[in-house]
């Protein structure tokens, strides 16, 4: 009798066991697959007369995965060079989108766009808020043959909602400079 009754709690906790276990693969595997993304980070320049990191057409490399609401990303760098002859630019940036989740993420996702050893609190406004109204960068004007250093940082608010997970976006930055006097 009482090798039957140390059978049964024994096979009731590898029961209970397998049961736990399962629930937290389950659990683990809703986490890895339904967070948000952000890949294909560009910089393209508007006007001939700037370089991003040497070049036109710039890509970042960087692929930003499992994005959970509080999430703030590390900032990605880049230098800008004025290689106009003799011409003063201010630059002015917009972001450009690429994904199909756009819309999920235009509202909720943040952007900044700052001088890198800048100080001031990194202004974060909407992916949305970039597309639609764009930026003339901090740092004043850029002289010819000057270059300066910016960070981009992303963030996803704490108060984002459920409809953001499982979403992706990938991103093109639009630099251009204008005249200044």
């Amino acid at each position: 009798m009482r090798a039957k009754l140390n059978f049964k709690k024994v096979a009731l906790s590898l029961l209970s066991g397998l049961v736990v276990a399962g629930t937290s693969a389950g659990l683990a595997y809703a986490w890895s697959s339904a967070q948000g993304k952000v890949s294909g980070i560009g910089v393209t320049v508007g006007s001939t007369g700037l370089l991003v990191n040497g070049v036109q057409e710039w890509s970042a490399n960087v692929s930003f995965n499992n994005i959970l609401p509080g999430w703030t990303s590390e900032p990605i760098s880049m230098t800008v060079k004025n290689v106009s002859q003799g011409m003063n630019l201010s630059l002015s940036t917009r972001v450009l989108f690429t994904g199909a989740n756009f819309t999920s993420l235009a509202n909720t996702m943040m952007m900044a766009v700052e001088e890198a050893g800048s100080t001031n609190t990194p202004d974060f406004q909407t992916l949305n808020w970039w597309s639609t109204n764009g930026k003339i960068l901090t740092g004043g004007p850029l002289a010819a043959g000057g270059s300066r250093d910016y960070k981009v940082t992303f963030k996803l608010p704490s108060t984002a909602a459920d409809d953001v997970q499982g979403k992706e976006v990938g991103l093109s930055v639009l630099l251009t400079g204008i005249q200044a006097p």
